[in-house]
């Protein structure tokens, strides 16, 4: 596989409609707790995925387009 660095990648995703401005990466879980870099990503993809973050994101999005007057599909 080619080699690209983290910018470029994150330019990619960001130009294909990724946000990208604030990716989590292993070492912010590293950083604090002792464990392995598959432990971590499992704890970032959990944290994610969890629902109540899922619904503060969706909640959080529906209130900013309110505010900003755009105006929902359904």
């Amino acid at each position: 596989m080619k080699e690209f660095s983290t910018e470029d990648l994150r330019n990619e995703l960001a130009e294909r409609g990724f946000q990208t401005a604030n990716l989590w990466h292993i070492d912010d879980v590293m950083d604090i707790y002792n464990c392995s870099d598959i432990d971590a990503l499992d704890v970032i993809q959990r944290a994610l995925n969890h629902q109540g973050v899922r619904e503060y994101i969706r909640d959080t999005i529906d209130e900013i387009c309110w505010q900003e007057g755009i105006k929902h599909i359904k």
